[in-house]
């Protein structure tokens, strides 16, 4: 009878884990990365078959196939293609998808942030990707078709007054959006004109390593908060965020109080990436 018992509950963790990738298989999310010390994989859920890029001996920690610390990644809205930040030096781009798969390395010179793609629920073309660069506080886009040492072929730079060692850019042409995530506030910005309509984090909300930024389906938005242990949502015009997963006190500020700990709220600690279902209906955050 035990041993009955034993198999009935791996028989429904496998089921739960089948409706897992059911779920992230429908989602906007498109990988999971790991860069941990010291190199290798983007294992990618998307295809009926499991497909790695990069070190495909999940035992191993030698860099392979062309990755060696990975750091950020972003799929493309057709599903046609796939980029990575290498070693924080390099954006490749995978358009195929097998275990023994090569990228085009379309950009090899500067010091990357973050690469992002268009975010929209009604365009399925293949939109450009966007670099961010830290040297430059730029962003660049590359658009396919992708070749190796390819120029941009538009920028958008951030304002003189705006330092930070982070930030990722997110656009939203269904709403004429675009967002910009920095070190301690998110922005928000007119697509078509470039006109900044809010900052987020520079009042009573208070941001600490914000570091992804998901759209909903009703020009609504998420923000992942790291540093203070919570994921917060804005609907549609709104200044105050209307739901607070984690660390619910908004002006707390963990890094910017040094020796007082992060207080970890409603089970999440330091969240390092999330994703949504394409019909808005559910968030998984890692």
């Amino acid at each position: 009878m035990k041993k009955v018992g034993v198999l009935i509950e791996w028989c429904l963790l496998l089921l739960v884990l089948l409706v897992i990738v059911r779920e992230v298989k429908g989602s906007n999310s498109t990988a999971a990365i790991s860069s941990s010390n010291p190199a290798f994989g983007l294992v990618n859920f998307l295809f009926p078959n499991l497909v790695v890029l990069g070190q495909p001996n999940f035992y191993s920690n030698v860099a392979e196939n062309g990755l060696t610390s990975p750091s950020s990644i972003a799929y493309s809205q057709n599903g046609a293609a796939l980029a990575v930040i290498d070693n924080q030096s390099s954006l490749k781009v995978y358009t195929n998808f097998t275990i023994n798969s090569t990228s085009i390395i379309v950009a090899s010179s500067g010091q990357f942030m973050s690469v992002s793609s268009v975010q929209s629920r009604q365009q399925k073309q293949s939109n450009p990707f966007w670099l961010g660069s830290k040297s430059s506080q730029c962003y660049f886009s590359y658009p396919p078709p992708f070749v190796t040492n390819q120029g941009s072929s538009q920028h958008f730079c951030l304002d003189s007054s705006v330092t930070t060692s982070y930030s990722k850019l997110i656009d939203d042409p269904d709403n004429d959006l675009r967002y910009i995530i920095t070190d301690r506030t998110v922005m928000k910005l007119k697509l078509s004109t470039n006109a900044t309509i809010r900052i987020y984090g520079d009042d009573t909300i208070q941001f600490s390593s914000p570091t992804s930024l998901i759209l909903g389906c009703s020009g609504d938005f998420w923000v992942l908060d790291q540093g203070n242990s919570r994921a917060l949502h804005w609907s549609l015009g709104r200044d105050d965020p209307d739901v607070v997963l984690g660390q619910t006190n908004i002006t707390y500020v963990g890094q910017n109080n040094p020796g007082a700990g992060q207080p970890v709220d409603n089970s999440l600690s330091s969240p390092m990436g999330f994703t949504i279902n394409k019909n808005c209906t559910r968030i998984w955050i890692a």
